[in-house]
């Protein structure tokens, strides 16, 4: 009696069914898989690539960086001669716009300096003074002549052997119409290569030169007052002499 076998395998794993066979899923997650890692193998690569030519660039960059230094370091240095020729000029323009103007100036106040004194320094504009004075001036009507007062506002310093060449000085400002409002500061009692002298600061203003010759007429009609201011100042510095022969100075 023959007998019946019965194969109770699944049908994937009976023999003869041509071996193990596998999952179509399991197929298709392996082919992903395959196609992932190609991809970012190709992506590594491309950006590998792309880093390469980023470096060269760069270096490429600091190549004509480093040229051109030199370059920007020379245009730097054009611009600062160009800075200082400019601010030259516009002293230059400046001084040649009031150039013949300061020559009269200059020329009018050495025609006051008597003899025995000298001026050591000329000051223009407003400026404290050493005994910590104000300035007197003339009251102005606006800030315009304000502004004008100030710009002619002149100290001038100096030495002197005698007080009489002080007081003569001062009498020359007094009677010429360029210089206003003088007044003496200090006097102090001083030495030059041991010998006696005095040292002084005087403020005056400076008029233009319209003004000093429509004063020379105006004083050519008043003939009296120069003789008084001359014996006043003459006066004030004498009484002050005595003072400053004894050391203490007139201020």
């Amino acid at each position: 009696m023959a007998m019946i076998q019965v194969n109770l395998l699944p049908k994937e794993m009976r023999r003869g069914s041509g071996g193990l066979r596998v999952p179509k899923t399991a197929l298709a997650g392996l082919a992903g898989g395959i196609v992932l890692v190609a991809a970012l193998a190709a992506i590594t690569y491309y950006q590998k690539v792309r880093l390469g030519n980023l470096n060269a660039e760069i270096a490429q960059v600091e190549a004509k960086a480093a040229g051109m230094r030199n370059d920007i370091q020379m245009v730097d240095h054009l611009v600062d001669v160009k800075t200082r020729i400019l601010k030259r000029m516009n002293a230059i323009e400046a001084l040649d716009h009031n150039r013949g103007a300061w020559v009269q100036n200059i020329e009018d106040l050495s025609m006051v300096v008597p003899e025995f004194l000298w001026l050591s320094e000329f000051k223009q504009g407003l400026s404290g003074n050493r005994t910590g004075k104000a300035v007197t001036m003339a009251q102005p009507g606006t800030s315009a002549d304000s502004a004008r007062a100030a710009r002619n506002a002149l100290t001038l310093d100096g030495f002197c052997f005698t007080l009489g060449s002080l007081s003569n000085f001062i009498v020359n400002l007094h009677d010429s119409p360029r210089f206003s409002n003088i007044h003496l500061r200090f006097a102090k009692l001083t030495s030059i290569k041991d010998r006696p002298a005095y040292s002084f600061e005087v403020g005056c203003q400076l008029e233009p030169v319209e003004k000093g010759i429509q004063d020379i007429e105006n004083r050519s009609a008043e003939s009296g007052e120069n003789t008084d201011t001359t014996t006043a100042v003459r006066a004030d510095l004498s009484s002050g002499g005595s003072r400053g022969s004894e050391g203490e100075g007139l201020q």
